[in-house]
């Protein structure tokens, strides 16, 4: 079953004559995340009044989501001052502190902002992340490579998300092993190389020295 919500992008106004532009659903139709059809014992007039509550907190979330991101745009661009006035790391947080905010809560929504500025290509998935999976996308072993194979990928949840991070995290650390095992072996190789020329050169001139010592001996002789 589909329910119709309309609603008008936001949009938020940057610097710079920039723009971020907050995602919106489906503008045509959303499709409800349960399945109604399991309440057999209910009526149809509670089933729709279900509805009608799933409808009003899907759109109170994503305002909610448009709000994080226009906060979080706040909280970077307030550093990003607090950077150019203060030598103080602490008067930032003493500031955001001030207004009701924690480190952790500070950060997911800096990051989440950051999030939608830099793939605004997955803006919908990014508003719809919940805390723990924006945690786990911001954490700084999260690489761009990491970070664009996982929204590109589509996955969802947090345990898949923290997943697909490890097992990523582990072929880049093994490549690193392989890549750091090669390095030694050129770097070898480049030594032996470097001795071989010297033995060369040596020899080069260890013949020059037999050939003027013939000519001496052949005119003693």
């Amino acid at each position: 079953m589909a329910i119709k919500i309309n609603r008008k992008p936001i949009i938020l106004k940057k610097k710079e004559n920039t723009e971020v532009i907050i995602p919106e659903k489906n503008d045509i139709e959303d499709i409800l995340k349960y399945d109604y059809n399991k309440l057999e014992n209910f009526s149809d007039d509670d089933k729709n009044q279900l509805i009608i509550f799933e409808k009003s907190i899907i759109t109170k979330k994503e305002n909610i989501s448009s709000l994080a991101l226009q906060i979080g745009q706040n909280l970077e661009e307030a550093r990003k001052l607090f950077d150019r006035y203060s030598e103080n790391p602490s008067s930032y947080m003493e500031w955001y502190q001030a207004l009701g905010f924690n480190k952790d809560q500070v950060s997911l929504l800096r990051g989440r902002y950051k999030l939608s500025l830099s793939y605004p290509q997955y803006n919908n998935l990014i508003s719809d992340f919940s805390d723990r999976e924006v945690k786990a996308l911001v954490n700084k072993k999260v690489n761009v490579r990491i970070l664009e194979n996982i929204l590109s990928s589509g996955i969802r949840t947090d345990k898949e998300i923290r997943k697909a991070i490890s097992s990523m995290l582990e072929i880049e650390d093994a490549e690193i092993v392989e890549e750091s095992e090669k390095d030694k072996l050129v770097s070898r190789l480049s030594e032996v190389e470097a001795k071989i020329r010297k033995l060369e050169e040596e020899l080069k001139e260890l013949k020059t020295v037999k050939a003027e010592l013939k000519e001496k001996i052949k005119g003693l002789s």
